[in-house]
């Protein structure tokens, strides 16, 4: 049943001091059951606000101008549906007890399907083109040694997002340990930022980025058909 205008529902009965019986257990019993329905109120909350919950995040942001951005923004663009609205490539250094176990890559993108946001990997398009997958992986091979150059030697985790209106962010994380069941498990470790953990983490960024989006794409169609309505004037 959906529950989108009725905010009470769902949400848990909870003794009020006052009721019937005994002021001091009924008191007790009113604290016991806050406690207990405190994370189902929590998500509620999360759900009503749009805020998101989980385990804190240890990425920071990467100040510069940081040298492979736009290859990979050309590359991934080559095998991208139409209506992205945001590209995530992440890098993770993984782990298997005190070894290491190789590198995981993950690209996948935000849509704007009608509306209504929506994650889509791109790995299986890149593994059936080896050229564009090559050049995914040059361009990030750059925004590491760039990485590298300047300090940013022995992370653990490189976050590269590029936003349809141009914008883009690099993000690092030391000191965080993957495996490769880590990030074959659903949902992955949480440091492995792809476009699932964007459209519940990072929703309010999201949507303030498809309003300006929408903002960009006002004008331009509005020159459009200023542009046919002359070409059919000057037809007639």
């Amino acid at each position: 049943m959906d529950t989108t205008d009725r905010p009470d529902e769902g949400l848990p009965e909870i003794p009020r001091d006052g009721d019937a019986g005994d002021p001091d257990a009924v008191g007790e019993a009113s604290e016991a059951a806050t406690a207990a329905q405190r994370p189902a109120l929590e998500r509620w909350f999360d759900r009503w606000t749009g805020r998101s919950s989980g385990p804190p995040d240890p990425s920071v942001r990467v100040d510069g101008e940081v040298e492979g951005l736009p290859a990979l923004r050309r590359a991934t663009a080559t095998v991208s549906p139409s209506g992205v609205i945001r590209t995530i490539a992440v890098r993770v250094a993984l782990v298997r007890g005190t070894e290491s176990a190789g590198r995981h890559r993950l690209v996948e993108v935000v849509l704007d399907a009608e509306g209504n946001p929506a994650a889509l990997s791109l790995q299986d398009v890149l593994r059936a083109d080896p050229l564009t997958d090559r050049r995914v992986e040059q361009a990030l091979d750059t925004v590491d040694a760039w990485l590298d150059a300047h300090g940013y030697a022995g992370r653990d985790v490189t976050e590269v997002v590029l936003d349809a209106d141009g914008g883009h962010e690099v993000r690092i994380a030391f000191g965080v340990e993957v495996s490769p069941e880590d990030v074959a498990a659903s949902p992955p470790h949480p440091s492995v930022h792809g476009a699932r953990f964007h459209l519940t983490h990072r929703a309010p960024d999201l949507e303030a980025l498809r309003d300006r989006l929408r903002r960009d794409r006002t004008p331009r169609l509005r020159r459009l058909l200023h542009r046919i309505r002359l070409a059919v004037t000057r037809s007639e």
